[in-house]
């Protein structure tokens, strides 16, 4: 600061000496100095003549103020949106105001003042100061980064998913995005706001969970069904496909236990056993078998015992079915049905006569019943059938077995090709009173074609309810060119080969011509030589 004092002593001085307060001195009388510091400075004076000398002070007479020089601070900087921001003025050289642009469209003239950021970004902020010392600017580019929150997603983990009533569970938010609020829903009624809450299931059931969270990342909910398990003891039964049949009898079992099981042990009776929910067991010795089912879980366990609940009768005697060398048609589909029954050729494949009667004792020991013999002739051969009927009394019902017409066969399965031989046996809506043997007896040309591919023939049963065909196992018979199929009900059956029908034209090429009535029925590989038969038998009535 540079100052030009002048002097006005009276007296007419002849020396002066100036003390300027900072170490700085003149004799002129008019001096000038330069302040080269900030400061409060005392000027003194003295004057002398011949008469004599004077000295006048002034206190704190020079004020050198310090320069303005804007500068600024935050109490934060960077932040999720939306941020409030605190800024304090550090400037220097004594302003006496302020002028704030805070780089979003917001200002202030406050020394101190307050902004909130609502929108992500980076943003310069800009300082005007003045004073009696001048103006100053300060601008921080990039000074303030608001940040957009992180998106709040829910999430949960519990101490214990499973166990016996009453069960304490320990919940733990596992939620990002840092949300400030959460809901519980813990699917028996009870709710929670806490963030880690504990709740106890008094009864057992399968619960769900759900997990509500609300932040400055918005709100998310996550949801998980049946995510506790709550035992109580359970309770013990089952079910069963099949209760009687001839050995061997696979018998499917099906648990129909209550109480959430978690492990199983069967006793089938016959010193075997099994872990699975549902096994499918096969009985070899004829008998009554007693079933004991075993479930359990953490809280506990239950038995179920079925006395005598299975019960097998003696595996039949089926001889090899054969081809009678004479009798029409060029090769067919021939049933028997009740207690045994099985195909073959008569000494003398001829004969047309009636049902010939033979009474025989009815396996398994049934007093209330005796056993008829039939044998009736078709086209397509002989058809020899053991019938259970009341002892001296009449038939209970009819089976047939046809020919089915043009257009009754469905669309065969992938990769098989129909051969043409097929059968319809009724009535529908039952089941025989034990397994039936469906026999397909061929010519030596027709045995060659279907017997000679890498994977052989099939015999299927096609399934109304559900129209699609399911495959039953077979028995190859090569002396007598037959295949035999054992059946539990009448429906649809048909023989083919597992071999799409591209593979089968060599085959077929060289095969004699059918007969071209029997072409009008089925057209196909093979021509069909069944034809309508009406006989009687012993079936038991079900309905689905």
């Amino acid at each position: 600061l540079k100052v030009l004092f002048s002097e006005e002593s009276p007296g007419e001085p002849t020396a002066w000496l100036w003390d300027f307060g900072d170490g700085g001195s003149s004799t002129s009388q008019n001096a000038e100095h330069i302040y080269t510091e900030p400061g409060t400075y005392d000027v003194t004076l003295t004057c002398s003549n011949m008469a004599g000398s004077a000295t006048y002070t002034r206190h704190s007479y020079i004020t050198v103020l310090e320069p303005l020089k804007a500068d600024f601070s935050a109490n934060v900087t960077e932040g999720r949106k939306p941020l409030s921001v605190i800024f304090t003025d550090r400037s220097s050289g004594s302003p006496a105001s302020w002028e704030w642009d805070f780089g979003d469209g917001g200002s202030s003239r406050e020394q101190v003042p307050t902004h909130i950021y609502q929108d992500a970004g980076t943003y310069a902020v800009r300082l005007s100061v003045s004073g009696d010392a001048g103006r100053d600017v300060n601008e921080k580019i990039g000074y303030i980064r608001v940040i957009a929150p992180t998106p709040v997603v829910a999430g949960f983990a519990a101490n214990a998913t499973g166990g016996r009533a009453p069960l304490s569970v320990a919940f733990t938010d596992g939620s990002e995005g840092d949300p400030g609020s959460w809901s519980w829903k813990f699917g028996d009624g009870g709710t929670s706001n806490e963030q880690n809450p504990v709740h106890v299931y008094q009864k057992p059931g399968r619960y769900t969970v759900s997990l509500s969270v609300v932040g400055d990342g918005g709100r998310d909910t996550v949801t998980r069904d049946g995510y506790i398990t709550v035992l109580g003891p359970p309770s013990a039964d089952f079910t069963v496909n099949v209760t009687r049949g001839a050995a061997p009898l696979a018998v499917q079992f099906r648990d129909t236990s209550s109480g959430e099981a978690t492990f199983w042990l069967w006793d089938f009776g016959d010193a075997t056993s099994s872990n699975e929910q549902n096994p499918v067991h096969t009985y070899t010795t004829a008998g009554n078998y007693t079933i004991n089912l075993t479930v359990g879980n953490a809280a506990g366990k239950a038995i179920a015992v079925k006395e005598g609940y299975i019960s097998i009768s003696p595996a039949p005697t089926v001889p090899a079915p054969a081809r009678p060398p004479s009798g029409g048609g060029s090769g067919g589909g021939s049933g028997s049905g009740g207690s045994g029954g099985s195909i073959s050729a008569p000494p003398d494949p001829g004969w047309t006569a009636g049902p010939v009667q033979t009474d025989t004792a009815v396996p398994g020991g049934d007093h209330d019943h005796g056993d008829r013999s039939f044998g009736i002739a078709s086209p397509g051969g002989t058809i020899r059938l053991i019938v259970a009927g009341s002892a001296g009394g009449p038939d209970i019902a009819e089976v047939t077995i046809m020919a089915p017409g043009p257009g009754d066969i469905p669309l065969a399965p992938d990769a098989h090709t129909f051969t043409g031989h097929a059968c319809t046996i009724g009535p529908g809506e039952t089941v025989f009173a034990s397994l039936v043997t469906l026999a397909f007896n061929l010519t030596a040309e027709e045995w060659t074609a279907v017997s000679s591919g890498e994977d052989g023939p099939a015999v299927q049963h096609y399934n109304q309810s559900t129209e699609t065909w399911e495959e039953i196992p077979i028995d190859l018979y090569q002396e007598t060119r037959s295949i035999t199929a054992k059946i539990a009900h009448p429906g649809l059956y048909a023989l083919f080969v597992r071999a799409p029908p591209d593979d089968v034209d060599d085959a077929v090429a060289a095969m004699p011509e059918p007969d071209p009535a029997h072409m009008q029925l089925i057209p196909g590989l093979f021509a069909l030589g069944i034809v309508a038969v009406v006989i009687l038998v012993y079936i038991r009535q079900t309905r689905p």
